[in-house]
């Protein structure tokens, strides 16, 4: 009997949009779905079973995305950072102990408890992470900074001065019974880079002092550990058991000596899962790097009325600050707190109230080395944890002498140690600077150098309190004390042995490259040899000034100083920088309907029926205001931008605007142009904003002279002059900011999270901190990849410098000459240069990946036993029927080439339904949406026996 056989074709079309899950609103995993066959399809042995096609719907396949799939990897990091808890809430219903109204303060709270050891555990993935950052404030001129040490700022307000000189506080020429501390840096004895010489006499031509540099240097934001009280005056009714009212706060050696940390913070970055645009992903991010809080109304009563003052809000990047006040930083509050804290005029509650008022002043300070503070805090305490000299230092042998420490040889003494003389390395200008090289001056063309030196603190031979503690601000004493100010002592450094402990007994072979052991009885001790040159001598000086030398006697104390005169040191802290009254006492800043021009001069410059506000008013905004992540499509590559708040145009004087009759000259009111992003040269300080670093005020002077040699045609001009406390042709381009410390993710991680996708490489944000990559660093092209803490500044080109040629009337010559100071009329002229900017960008080294896994594995239970090997151990046998590349997309799907892959049916069986899922190479379910569709084939071969009457005609077909 013949047979005739043929191939029977049997379609099946899974689509997710008609499974059983989707039906019951199962759209928990769209990547899994069953479809049902009705009756049912029977498989036969030897049935052929194919993919005929795959659509896989992923929404933004087929365009210029980017693939995020927002897995959990099943990785844990930790993050550590630093919490401010608020305590004690203030409002306006609370009353004084008088009984009278209290004034709430602008923190809304009347205690900070900060705690350096938070921490935060999170999942690490591809679309989610947390980035910390850290906060500095530059010292700019007018970005509200007092420079440290410091006693107060003002007399508290301008009516304590002269009020007819219409100034008050802004032009009185900074002294010691205006606030400076009561002895500066000694001269010689400071990092020279950090300090300018300022003439403080009336005339401008005798005498004056070191104070430090105003360049536009960025200091770090550091909060003082423990708790620290805000209160105006005692607050009642919520705090019935009286907690908070517990005494004064600690003494005056806490203001410099109590422990500080680095400020961290962490923000989250969140993008969803799927394909996104770069446009979408880069302004996610700066949406989130920029989310606002809702605004905080900071209000009082006023005549029983209560009236707004001020509105504040904060974002992830630029925060309202403490800081401090004309009240909090006045020379009555000061004295309260060290002088008749115990005693005095003022009741005990007076006092107390502004001993904690100007303690926490500090709670905030800003610190330029950072790094240097927390290592040498670790070191010891205010009291130098009782590191002293073992031995006496003979004067005669300085040039040889040797430090024998009182610390026991053992690994915490010595990690100790190195921590603090690792810290140093990153700023090599402590042993660059003039200062340091005369201290040391070169051995045979070798200079003291980061790479040859390092520094610990000594009390010097004329601190009365030598013995007691280690340095001192110069606040406590009176004028006629001694200066306790520690000086540098350098040591020698051997920098091939930095990481290389030793048994120290050799010393060409020094332990961690500074320790030298020795043996007395029977212990242990650490022994430093002095830098090339021996001991600094000024430490051998039996008074400041003086020339007598003795020598230094064992138990003087050594160690780091945590003063903020320290050789090394330089800090700030913030100033809201306002007084009760204006620069040219128009405004008076507070609610009221009196001011200072139209009461009765009975009053003594007082107003009962007004309010002054500006005592009250703590806050100050530090860190980035607009930074930016964005997407170059010409290049098709990420960035960051304006991690700062850049300088601006400005107003151009105090009274901008004011055109009425009778004003003379007329100032422009520049608020359209003000805005302007730039950078400036010789600074010009608008008195809009106070501080006592900038005291005294001056912004010009008259000039008379004549163009040519004659004397004829003499005229008169106002010229231009920047304040004294400038520093010339430093470049002023920044307010505050703020530095990205950590992105995220360790290096294992870096490639396959989200900056890794985006194109940025690990070692371009995580270069190991060194002397020309640390947080001073000014980021231009040459380094903008090579960085270890990230921020950014103005970007400086060489177009710009044609614009520096300017005359004293602010006229540019487009020159190709180089910029310069001059003489007008027996007085120094620096030309007062603007320029338009930009920021610089932290581009990524990559172009974005735009696909993470090349293909998807499509798995179903159609076939009898799995054949594909593969999978995450790439040993595991799936029951993967097909590969659906990336290749061809469009219109959000995916859809496969032609497929190869067949399978042998081996068991006969019915089918009634079919499971199928979608899976990335490493198995896992596709993120993917609810719209796929994978159609099956089954070839079935189909043999029909043919009768005896067909069998012959076909025979006599064949004849014929």
């Amino acid at each position: 009997m013949a047979t005739n056989e043929y191939t029977d074709l049997t379609i099946l079309d899974c689509n997710r949009q008609h499974s059983i899950q989707a039906r019951s609103g199962n759209d928990e995993n769209p990547a899994l779905f069953t479809n049902e066959l009705g009756k049912g399809i029977r498989l036969k042995v030897g049935d052929k079973v194919s993919v005929q096609a795959i659509y896989v719907s992923e929404r933004g396949a087929g365009s210029d995305t980017i693939e995020l799939k927002g897995d959990d990897t099943g990785k844990k990091r930790t993050i550590y950072y630093t919490k401010e808890n608020f305590d004690f809430p203030t409002n306006m219903e609370q009353t004084y102990s008088n009984g009278s109204n209290a004034l709430p303060l602008i923190t809304g709270y009347q205690e900070i408890i900060f705690d350096n050891n938070a921490s935060l555990t999170y999942a690490v993935k591809d679309n989610e992470t947390y980035i910390t950052v850290q906060y500095y404030l530059n010292n700019a001129g007018d970005s509200g900074h007092v420079s440290l040490p410091r006693r107060f700022c003002s007399n508290k307000t301008n009516e304590d001065t002269d009020m007819n000189s219409n100034q008050g506080e802004f032009n009185l020429v900074d002294k010691v019974d205006r606030g400076r501390p009561y002895h500066e840096v000694q001269a010689g004895q400071f990092v020279s880079s950090d300090f300018i010489y300022y003439d403080n006499s009336e005339s401008n031509t005798t005498s004056g002092f070191y104070k430090l540099r105003t360049d536009c240097s960025r200091f770090t934001l550091m909060k003082r550990e423990g708790t620290t009280k805000l209160r105006r005056e005692t607050i009642f009714g919520d705090d019935p058991d009286d907690k908070f009212d517990n005494g004064f706060p600690p003494i005056l050696d806490y203001i410099s000596g109590a422990k500080y940390y680095i400020h961290k913070q962490p923000i989250k970055i969140s993008l969803g899962s799927g394909f996104s645009s770069p446009d979408s992903i880069s302004q996610d991010i700066t949406r989130q790097l920029k989310e606002a809080s809702d605004p905080v109304d900071f209000k009082v009563k006023y005549q029983g009325v209560v009236e707004p003052v001020t509105q504040y809000v904060s974002t992830e990047t630029f925060k309202p600050q403490l800081c401090s006040s004309n009240y909090t930083m006045q020379k009555e509050t000061y004295q309260n707190f060290s002088f008749d804290r115990d005693t005095g005029g003022d009741s005990e509650e007076k006092r107390k109230e502004d001993s904690w008022a100007y303690y926490s002043n500090f709670y905030n300070v800003y610190h330029k080395r950072p790094e240097i503070r927390e290592a040498g805090q670790l070191l010891n305490n205010l009291w130098g944890s009782n590191i002293r000299n073992y031995n006496i230092i003979s004067h005669e042998f300085r040039s040889i002498a040797i430090i024998r420490l009182s610390l026991e040889w053992n690994d915490t003494n010595l990690l100790n140690l190195k921590r603090f003389f690792d810290s140093q390395e990153h700023y090599p200008e402590l042993f660059s600077n003039e200062n340091a090289q005369q201290i040391h001056p070169p051995i045979i063309d070798t200079p003291m150098s980061v790479d040859n030196a390092r520094y610990i603190h000594m009390n010097t031979q004329y601190n009365a309190k030598r013995s007691a503690s280690l340095g001192g601000d110069n606040i406590d004493f009176n004028a006629s004390a001694v200066n306790q100010r520690s000086l540098p002592a350098f040591i020698k450094f051997q920098k091939e042995n930095k990481d290389k402990l030793t048994d120290g007994y050799d010393r060409r072979n020094l332990c961690y490259g500074f320790a030298h052991r020795e043996d007395i009885g029977t212990n242990s001790f650490i022994v430093l040899t002095t830098a090339q040159g021996g001991l600094n001598e000024a430490l051998f000086l039996t008074s400041e000034n003086g020339s007598t030398y003795h020598d230094i006697p064992a138990d003087t104390i050594i160690g780091y100083d945590h003063s903020y005169n320290a050789y090394g040191t330089a800090c700030l802290i913030g100033y809201s920088g306002r007084l009760r009254y204006d620069y040219p006492f128009a405004n008076e800043w507070g609610i009221g309907d009196i001011n200072m021009w139209r009461q009765d001069p009975a009053n003594n410059g007082t107003s009962p029926e007004s309010l002054a506000t500006a005592e009250y008013l703590r806050y100050q905004y530090i860190g980035s205001n607009n930074p930016r992540c964005q997407h170059d499509p010409a290049s098709d590559k990420f960035s960051f931008s304006d991690l700062h708040t850049p300088e601006v145009s400005g107003q151009e004087w105090v009274s901008a605007g004011d055109n009425g009759s009778g004003v003379s000259p007329a100032v422009e009111d520049n608020t359209q142009n003000g805005g302007n992003i730039v950078y400036k040269i010789n600074k010009r300080i608008n008195p809009y904003t106070y501080t006592p670093d900038m005291r005294p005020y001056n912004f010009s002077y008259n000039a008379s002279y004549s163009y040519g040699k004659t004397t004829a045609g003499t005229i008169e001009r106002i010229i231009s002059q920047p304040n004294r406390s400038i520093q010339p042709w430093a470049v002023f381009d920044s307010q505050s900011g703020i530095f990205i410390s950590d992105f995220g993710y360790d290096k294992k991680d870096w490639d396959s999270g989200l900056w890794g996708i985006l194109g940025f490489s690990y070692n371009q944000f995580n270069q190991t901190l060194t002397s020309t990559n640390n947080r001073l660093t000014r980021i231009i092209n040459s380094n903008v990849n090579d960085l270890n803490i990230p921020t950014t500044n103005s970007d400086i080109v060489s177009t710009d410098t044609r614009d520096y040629i300017v005359n004293q009337f602010g006229a540019v010559y487009f020159t190709t000459q180089l910029p310069s100071s001059s003489t007008i009329k027996d007085r120094d002229f620096l030309p007062a240069i603007t320029q338009n900017t930009e920021s610089i960008k932290l581009t990524a080294q990559n172009i974005p990946r735009k696909m993470l896994r090349p293909y998807y594995c499509i798995r179903s239970d159609i076939i009898d036993r799995p054949h594909y090997v593969g999978g995450e151990n790439s040993n595991d046998r799936l029951s993967v029927v097909a590969i659906c590349d990336k290749q061809y997309s469009g219109g959000d799907f995916y859809f496969s080439s032609e497929e190869d892959f067949e399978f042998t049916i081996t068991k006969e069986k019915t089918i009634t339904s079919i499971t199928t899922s979608i899976h990335d190479p490493n198995q896992t379910f596709s993120n993917v949406n609810d719209d796929s569709s994978v159609i099956y084939r089954i070839q079935s071969q189909v043999r029909n026996d043919l009768s005896v009457a067909e069998e012959l005609l076909e025979q006599l077909k064949k004849k014929k």
